[in-house]
């Protein structure tokens, strides 16, 4: 483990996730050079991109699967005490260092996802529970203490039972997290 107090986190799965882990990556990279990037993969990469590679070897079948991992490593593995998690997907337009900022104030930011069009349900009732809207866990902001460790503990459990009792549908791990 390193100890910047701040960097950037991709978790990523499989050829097609590391090769856009990589894009993702130099775009960060393009508009600042310093910044402190770890990797959460599957197997041995050799890339300079990343400061750091965090290898938990696993077979993912499916793509829910993928997203277990994801859930799975990214608060067990994370090596900074401030963290911004970015799937692989993400392309850096503009330098964001000024966001760490914002946990100064916060455990945790993330951004709503209006698109997702499913809904958390009530643990007692299992009803849809229609004021709360889904976040986008593509990008989530977070540092390290006690209320996150549980927190994304609780994720990890609701989803995980959610794949192991075949419950999870068509939904993401967007609805786990706002379930959590």
């Amino acid at each position: 483990m390193n100890n910047h107090e701040i960097g950037y986190l991709y978790v990523a799965t499989g050829d097609k996730y590391i090769q856009e882990a990589i894009v993702s990556a130099t775009s960060l990279k393009k508009l600042n050079k310093s910044v402190h990037i770890t990797l959460v993969t599957d197997r041995n990469i050799n890339n300079s991109l990343f400061d750091e590679v965090v290898i938990h070897p696993v077979e993912i079948k499916d793509f829910k699967e993928g997203l277990l991992y994801k859930v799975r490593h990214i608060y067990q593995a994370y090596p900074y005490e401030k963290t911004l998690f970015v799937d692989t997907d993400t392309y850096f337009c503009d330098d964001c260092q000024e966001i760490f900022e914002t946990l100064d104030f916060f455990d945790l930011a993330v951004a709503p996802d209006p698109t997702d069009p499913h809904k958390a349900k009530s643990p007692k009732t299992n009803k849809k529970l229609a004021a709360c809207e889904t976040y986008n866990t593509g990008v989530i902001l977070f540092k390290k203490s006690l209320n996150n460790e549980l927190f994304f503990q609780k994720w990890l459990e609701i989803y995980e039972s959610k794949i192991i009792n075949k419950t999870v549908g068509k939904e993401n791990d967007q609805t786990s997290f706002i379930e959590a």
